[in-house]
């Protein structure tokens, strides 16, 4: 934050809120980044064919007993997606369901979703 202050010529003893400053700086918060960057390569992941490593990896079922301890989280359960490739974000208090495999082949109505923009209807520029 302190860089951020800097580009709005705010010091701390101005007491102005971390929102704030943000929003005037307009820089977005760092799990909102991470959150689109996972989605980005989420998308790019299905739009590869089934015979590729990373679609093979994320639905390996690993066999076996874990070992003693807290388990590890895997990538679904660090995120919005789950098993049966349903994306839940959060907009707001909206929550935004993705079923259709057609919605992750769509490279312009997948890159609306996630960047939170309105997303294009068919025919429009």
């Amino acid at each position: 934050m302190r860089v951020v202050r800097s580009m709005i010529g705010k010091p701390r003893r101005d007491r102005v809120r971390n929102e704030e400053s943000r929003r005037i700086a307009g820089v977005e918060r760092i799990q909102e980044r991470i959150e689109r960057s996972r989605l980005q390569w989420y998308g790019h992941m299905r739009r590869l064919n089934d015979n590729r490593i990373p679609p093979r990896m994320f639905n390996l079922e690993m066999e076996g007993k874990r070992r003693r301890g807290r388990p590890r989280l895997s990538w679904v359960d660090n995120n919005m997606i789950n098993k049966d490739n349903i994306i839940i974000q959060k907009r707001g208090l909206e929550l935004t369901i993705v079923i259709n495999e057609e919605k992750f082949k769509d490279r312009t109505w997948w890159r609306g979703f996630v960047h939170s923009r309105p997303i294009p209807q068919i025919g429009t520029t």
